[in-house]
């Protein structure tokens, strides 16, 4: 009894592809993806060498830093100095009102009035793509994160991967209408990101 290589399904008539064509358009393929490999690489050299450092560096979840604060860049984002390595760490979950925002310099504050002169620990969740850290901030047992949330100056973060314990403390801060929710009008940080330039 002859075999046949069938793609798809049988029941819809199309002729079986025979082997040695596979075999052929296979090696075609090959060829023509190892004469363009070395361009390619010429090409995006430095965004493949962004991406692998970002993977290598703290790709997974547990790892757990500690150090100094050494400059608050704005509500959710600072540089911490751990050892002889000064990286960027996002708050994890959060998203604090953008410098140019009402309350952006405030959030700024309020998380430089969090961590000056403190040591502090960094629990890594992951990496974005640019390398930098996303973590909860912790000084002694206290999470900044949470913090944040709680007294008023962020937003927790929406979506699938949403944390519902972020939601909630946002959710107390509201009720309250403490920090940012003095304003009725607070634009969440994404969309004012989305408007445009003037």
């Amino acid at each position: 009894m002859e075999e046949r290589f069938h793609t798809g399904n049988p029941s819809l008539g199309r002729k079986p592809i025979r082997p040695w064509l596979l075999a052929i358009f296979l090696i075609e393929v090959a060829t023509f993806a190892n004469t363009r490999a070395d361009e390619f690489i010429l090409e995006y050299a430095d965004a493949i060498f962004d991406f692998s450092r970002a993977k290598l560096d703290f790709s997974y979840a547990g790892y757990t830093l500690t150090g100094e604060v050494v400059l608050v860049i704005d509500g959710d984002t600072f540089q911490l100095q751990s050892g002889p390595v000064r990286r960027q760490v996002d708050l994890a979950g959060i998203d604090a009102p953008e410098l140019g925002q009402t309350f952006g310099d405030h959030a700024r504050h309020y998380l430089l009035d969090m961590v000056e002169s403190q040591t502090v620990r960094v629990e890594v969740s992951d990496t974005d793509r640019f390398g930098n850290i996303l973590g909860e901030l912790f000084v002694n047992q206290i999470s900044i994160n949470k913090l944040m949330l709680k007294d008023g100056y962020a937003w927790a973060i929406r979506g699938f991967w949403a944390d519902r314990n972020l939601q909630g403390q946002e959710q107390l801060a509201r009720d309250r209408g403490i920090g940012l929710w003095r304003n009725e009008d607070a634009i969440p940080p994404w969309k004012y990101r989305e408007l445009p330039i003037d």
